[in-house]
């Protein structure tokens, strides 16, 4: 009579099981990984000083000029969907192709361009839920103009965009590469085409 009732009771439970199984797959939004952080050193180890101009390349691409963890971290090459800090030095951070994917970029100095591309397809690319860039002081520009206005776009995305950190961030080639809706936070200035077009906005 024992092994009969636990016949049946396993029966029964075995919808349950697989139903909390599925509910569990199906609401677990843990992150496939804890995203890294990398800062910008644009002369490598040939000083102690960090940022400066140089080209954003590709994971596997040498040389090496970000360092991982901190601004005094252990230098190696790019990894994509990972966080990226522009600090130290302000410089020209020109993209090296259009493979680069970042989950949030940081900006701690003012001064630094991430230049638009005339030709090719280098971009630099927002992934992730709430992709982030936070501009904490002064002013920065992602996709300068080029010539007599022409902007190129360096800036792409399909989960929107978060701006914070209280500076001014220059979409100067605009916002055709991001969709998914602008988010603008920390008393920080969005600015979109150039310094004479309307700010986008201020919180």
């Amino acid at each position: 009579m024992k092994k009969c009732i636990t016949r049946i009771q396993s029966r029964r439970l075995l919808p349950l099981l697989l139903a909390t199984a599925l509910i569990a797959c199906v609401f677990d939004t843990t992150p496939l990984y804890a995203q890294s952080d990398f800062h910008w050193d644009a002369d490598g180890a040939t000083t102690a000083a960090t940022g400066g101009t140089g080209t954003w390349n590709s994971p596997t691409v040498s040389p090496d000029l970000w360092r991982s963890g901190s601004a005094t971290g252990t230098l190696g090459q790019w990894a994509n969907g990972n966080n990226a800090f522009l600090g130290g030095t302000a410089g020209i951070v020109t993209l090296g192709d259009g493979n680069l994917t970042v989950a949030n970029l940081t900006i701690s100095t003012s001064g630094y361009v991430i230049p638009g591309i005339s030709s090719g397809s280098a971009k630099l690319t927002l992934i992730g839920a709430t992709p982030t860039i936070s501009v904490t002081t002064g002013s920065s520009t992602i996709g300068s103009f080029i010539g007599a206005g022409n902007g190129f776009r360096s800036l792409a995305g399909t989960t929107g965009l978060t701006l914070n950190g209280g500076g001014e961030l220059i979409l100067a080639a605009g916002l055709e590469g991001v969709s998914g809706g602008v988010r603008v936070t920390g008393n920080s200035i969005l600015t979109a085409g150039d310094r004479n077009s309307e700010h986008l906005g201020r919180c």
